[in-house]
């Protein structure tokens, strides 16, 4: 059976109050893939506190300053490029311009959009060619591999998709669940996003 149902990567759901139902999907396709690589319990447990960790940071995160907001995103978006290795043309330019704080039109949203669907697309491939040859008990190392790095690399457009909505809030915390699901060392971003929480705002 598939751990992740297969779904437009756009509707995941962001950290805090105002998240939807579907907002822990993201964590859950995390455990799932990674569960196939390390120790199932293990994982499903750090995700818990995770889980536990992130609704005191929405609520810091959601009371912080824009600028704050902006540079959590941007921070994100840094941490998930360092798990991902995306090199795009698409994806660079776009987190280029998102540093600069630059606005984004609907069409150029619309692009990065179209990157995390075929990526997702290619993620889904690989995965059902790895569980076909676990079925025939078949050696799947190599597109177990391939399907981790193209799943962790549709979260990492994902996330700079999230990073360039318009409110800084929902890109934030956007940005951050989508950058939790590239690594299995979330607990890492937390702490720059605290960093960054805990600066005093300029006057």
């Amino acid at each position: 059976m598939n751990c992740w149902s297969r779904q437009s990567a756009m509707t995941t759901g962001a950290i805090g109050i105002e998240r939807p139902a579907n907002w822990f999907s993201t964590g859950l396709r995390a455990v799932c893939l990674n569960s196939r690589l390390g120790n199932r319990s293990e994982i499903i447990m750090d995700m818990t506190r995770l889980v536990a960790d992130s609704s005191e940071l929405a609520g810091r995160l959601k009371q912080a300053s824009e600028d704050k907001q902006r540079q959590a995103a941007i921070a994100a978006c840094h941490f998930a490029q360092s798990h991902a290795n995306l090199r795009n043309p698409l994806f660079l330019e776009a987190f280029r311009r998102l540093q600069n704080r630059e606005s984004f039109l609907p069409h150029e949203k619309s692009q990065v959009a179209t990157l995390v669907t075929q990526l997702d697309d290619q993620y889904f491939e690989l995965y059902k060619a790895a569980e076909a040859k676990r079925e025939a008990e078949e050696d799947a190392s190599v597109e177990t591999k391939k399907y981790s790095e193209r799943f962790t690399q549709a979260r990492a457009a994902n996330c700079l998709f999230f990073a360039m909505e318009e409110d800084p809030f929902a890109a934030s915390s956007g940005a951050i669940v989508e950058a939790m699901a590239t690594t299995d060392k979330a607990s890492e971003l937390f702490d720059i996003i605290e960093s960054i929480l805990a600066q005093v705002d300029e006057s």
